[in-house]
């Protein structure tokens, strides 16, 4: 496996992430904590895929760290949302 499809499959797994995080929020049912590490989680495999980036530049290298830094910023609207869900009930 080489590195591009790795993170390739990481991209997928922070979508995932992101889009559980984003419905679990809506519902009311995920709490800040979980938000916050799945938050941290996304964000660290961000920094490795710009890393990887870095050290071997190539196109699907920074699409997978373009899209993770876009998973995090979904993660990070979810816990704005849990908030705002919070103080509108």
């Amino acid at each position: 496996m080489t590195l591009e499809t790795a993170f390739q499959l990481v991209f997928a797994g922070g979508i995932v992430l992101a889009a559980a995080t984003l419905a679990g929020a809506a519902v009311g049912r995920a709490r800040r904590l979980a938000i916050i590490l799945v938050a941290v989680l996304v964000g660290l495999l961000a920094v490795g895929a710009w890393v990887a980036f870095a050290l071997e530049p190539g196109t699907e290298l920074a699409v997978a760290g373009g899209g993770l830094t876009a998973c995090l910023l979904a993660v990070l609207g979810a816990l704005a949302l849990r908030s705002g869900l919070a103080k509108a009930a």
